[in-house]
């Protein structure tokens, strides 16, 4: 791709100049006032969100197990060291959560800092340099740099934007498995002390009536596991599914336009 910005020395100098002006308004217009995360509040927002909402299956699901594991006999206990379980696959997609609302603020300074400065600076030095093979070179690397940056930029806040649709749709579902988790740790508390109250003193008493006692609660907790999986999967679909998907799509429009000899630009790049 032989891209000439100008064959007179005024031409190359004011195509300079502009792309000089652009990488300084990137650097420190865009990358010092815009990109800040007062300026992704509302990605952020749902971030902290969906943040919350992991925080509280965490904690529903801790409370459920340490509630099934009152009951007394080992009838429950798998059940309670399945729920226990759930707190460990919650931290870790509390953890993409944070990664992503790091690389929110990040991915758009990279855009703006390095990337778009990066592309000017090679576009500027396919201007001056006379053999065509290296100023197509240059030229190149500068259009595949810039649009790189701006798919860098644009990725993460399109990827919560479109996770935040799921959410939305199933939100109804983690909030009946967060309800749900404390109604059963609530009826087994007070199973227990009823038992308590009603057999002090005889644990043999009861061991005989947990069947009666008990069997409607450990029901609730099978069916709680049920509502913790689902939660969990649309979890995982909302903060890894999701972005992933995005990224591959990313990648792929990255690809195609960086194969597409693109007139516009070299229209716009002669009359520079």
């Amino acid at each position: 791709m032989d891209i000439n910005l100008g064959k007179s020395i005024e031409s190359k100098i004011r195509g300079t100049v502009i792309l000089i002006t652009i990488a300084i308004f990137s650097i420190f217009i865009i990358g010092g006032l815009f990109i800040t995360q007062d300026r992704y509040h509302g990605q952020v927002e749902i971030i902290d969100r969906n943040i919350e909402t992991v925080l509280s299956l965490t904690e529903a699901s801790t409370i459920s197990s340490a509630a099934v594991t009152m009951i007394p006999g080992d009838t429950a206990t798998p059940i309670a060291e399945k729920l226990a379980d759930f707190s460990t696959y919650f931290i870790a997609v509390l953890s993409v959560l944070y990664l992503e609302k790091f690389l929110i603020v990040l991915s758009g300074k990279l855009a703006a800092i390095v990337f778009i400065p990066a592309a000017c600076a090679f576009q500027i030095l396919s201007i001056w340099i006379k053999k065509d093979n290296i100023k197509s070179f240059a030229n190149s690397i500068a259009i595949k740099v810039f649009i790189l940056g701006l798919g860098i930029g644009l990725v993460i806040p399109v990827s919560v934007f479109a996770s935040n649709a799921v959410y939305l749709e199933f939100q109804t579902t983690i909030d009946e498995a967060v309800t749900s988790a404390n109604t059963v740790s609530s009826d087994i508390q007070g199973s227990v002390e009823e038992s308590e109250e009603e057999d002090s003193g005889f644990l043999s008493g009861i061991t005989n009536t947990i069947s009666a006692k008990f069997s409607l609660a450990i029901d609730g907790a099978k069916k709680l596991i049920n509502s913790f999986v689902e939660s969990l999967a649309i979890m995982l679909v909302v903060s890894c599914l999701i972005p992933i998907l995005i990224f591959i799509l990313f990648i792929w429009l990255v690809k195609s336009l960086l194969n597409i000899q693109s007139e516009s630009l070299i229209s716009f790049n002669r009359r520079l």
